[in-house]
């Protein structure tokens, strides 16, 4: 299992173990998001810890709104991205992000589009800018939270 380490805030340290948070509830918050999206364990790692910083939630609330987490409908399309969201993602970067969700890599990603992993990597970089992001972690958790993605709940 990984660790799950979120910046100080005031500085102190590099970081900390987040304060209160069950061990076990996070591994199995870990556990949900891996079956349910298709993630490998660091990734859902760095997802948890991502959301957790970028939305200031407490990594407690977090891991309960991970495990009591309903189905959701289908993943958004490139025009209902641009109409819910403002931000202009053509279809095939939306094809891209949702491959990226899935932790697949440029090659893998160019092989199911029959793109090359150069292309890949231009609409990588271009999504990246759109979205104002600047790692893939960071670009898998804007497509959970924005449902770019489908959501599922494992059986």
């Amino acid at each position: 299992m990984h660790d799950i380490r979120l910046p100080v805030p005031d500085g102190d340290t590099p970081t900390q173990r987040p304060g209160g948070a069950d061990g076990f509830a996070v591994g199995k918050a870990v556990g949900i998001l891996m079956e349910r999206y298709g993630v490998d364990e660091a990734t859902a790692c760095e997802l948890i810890a991502e959301i957790a910083m970028r939305t200031r939630t407490p990594l407690e609330r977090l891991v309960v709104d991970i495990v009591e987490q309903p189905p959701v409908g289908p993943a958004l399309d490139a025009t209902q991205i641009r109409w819910l969201h403002g931000i202009d993602l053509s279809a095939r970067e939306v094809d891209v992000l949702r491959l990226l969700a899935q932790g697949r890599s440029n090659n893998e990603i160019g092989d199911e589009l029959f793109i090359g992993a150069e292309t890949v990597k231009t609409h990588v970089a271009r999504i990246f800018t759109k979205i104002g992001v600047t790692s893939r972690a960071q670009a898998v958790a804007w497509a959970y939270r924005c449902s770019c993605t489908p959501r599922f709940v494992a059986i």
